[in-house]
């Protein structure tokens, strides 16, 4: 079940938060998250217990050579636009899943010339559903 969160957000968030982590957790703990409704596609900013970094798309994580130190303050940003996102700790990234196109992607003909731009990826406009924080469980 998650746990605190907030519902019906919109078609792109940015989630900004101070985080000061005072010790190693057991095991890879959840910190930022967001989900979105139709797809029900998932992607979250998790710390674990090696003191790394941590980006969570469905059950695929990815651990980051990026660590945290104990009782230091870090500014981590998580932002998610038309079911694509990118997860930054102190103005670095840490995950993206830009080269990870989430299931519903329809892959467009390359030689299909489109107004504004040669779009390789398209995506129907998906509400997020759910703001996820601290310690929820999905996935």
């Amino acid at each position: 079940e998650c746990g605190p969160g907030h519902d019906s957000v919109g078609e792109e968030v940015t989630l900004v938060a101070t985080v000061t982590i005072n010790e190693a957790p057991p095991t890879a703990t959840p910190l930022l998250g967001v989900r979105t409704a139709e797809a029900g596609m998932y992607l979250g900013l998790w710390y674990d217990e090696q003191k790394r970094w941590r980006t969570k798309f469905r059950a695929e994580a990815d651990a980051q050579r990026m660590t945290w130190e104990e009782g230091k303050a870090y500014r981590v940003v998580l932002t998610v636009e038309n079911g694509t996102g990118s997860a930054y700790v102190d103005g670095q990234l840490v995950g993206s899943l830009e080269e990870k196109p989430p299931a519903g992607f329809v892959a467009l003909p390359e030689h299909v010339f489109y107004p504004e731009e040669t779009l390789l990826w398209r995506r129907p406009p998906e509400r997020v559903s759910r703001i996820l924080v601290g310690e929820y469980r999905y996935g």
